[in-house]
């Protein structure tokens, strides 16, 4: 996610320099990454600037609260430009990282976890909430235990989008066959699993 390029408070500041060069400068580093999410610098949203990341073709963007509900699956009120994240802090142990995953994998949803900083003895990074990296390690060993998909936050936003405008209705039924029409306003890019 696009993360600004000096991670200012978001008022009165020039996207373009701030937002755009951040995306611009990332993906002339990195050709292959396309950026269509960001991360509000403190959690902070600001109307204009929803509406900038609108504009520009961000399909979400995430701010620093804690999810107040496991139901992101299933509403119909999404805010894609607000979506919750769960704050890995210095303090956060290796049971309540995985009360997170269980909730999810019992629950459905989507969990998003949110890391400031991951401290190494060659790294000595003690930003906001530092995560030290033998725990983080840890943390990837517990996540692999879980029967959950694990993708980009883009790739499971755009999924997401995809998913929730598909309407699939049946054209006409027989005895033994069955002619469905999938429709959709948003651009195919993932398969859209079916049960019929």
């Amino acid at each position: 996610a696009n993360h600004s390029v000096t991670h200012p408070h978001p008022y009165g500041i020039s996207f373009n320099a701030e937002i755009d060069a951040a995306k611009r400068k990332i993906e002339t580093e990195i050709p292959q990454q396309k950026i269509f999410t960001y991360a509000y610098p403190y959690g902070e949203i600001t109307d204009s600037l929803r509406q900038h990341l609108v504009e520009n073709g961000y399909c979400a963007a995430r701010g620093v609260k804690t999810p107040e509900t496991d139901d992101f699956v299933n509403s119909d009120s999404i805010d894609y430009f607000d979506t919750k994240a769960y704050s890995v802090m210095t303090e956060t142990t290796l049971d309540d990282f995985a009360a997170q995953l269980t909730k999810v994998e019992q629950g459905g949803g989507m969990l998003t976890y949110l890391y400031h900083s991951v401290y190494s003895d060659s790294v000595k990074d003690f930003s906001y909430a530092w995560v030290k990296d033998s725990m983080f390690r840890q943390q990837l060993d517990t996540l692999m235990h879980y029967n959950l998909w694990v993708d980009t936050y883009a790739n499971i936003i755009r999924y997401h989008r995809q998913h929730k405008a598909a309407k699939l209705e049946t054209v006409k039924s027989t005895t033994n066959s069955y002619i469905f029409r999938l429709t959709t306003d948003q651009p195919f890019e993932n398969p859209i699993p079916m049960t019929i």
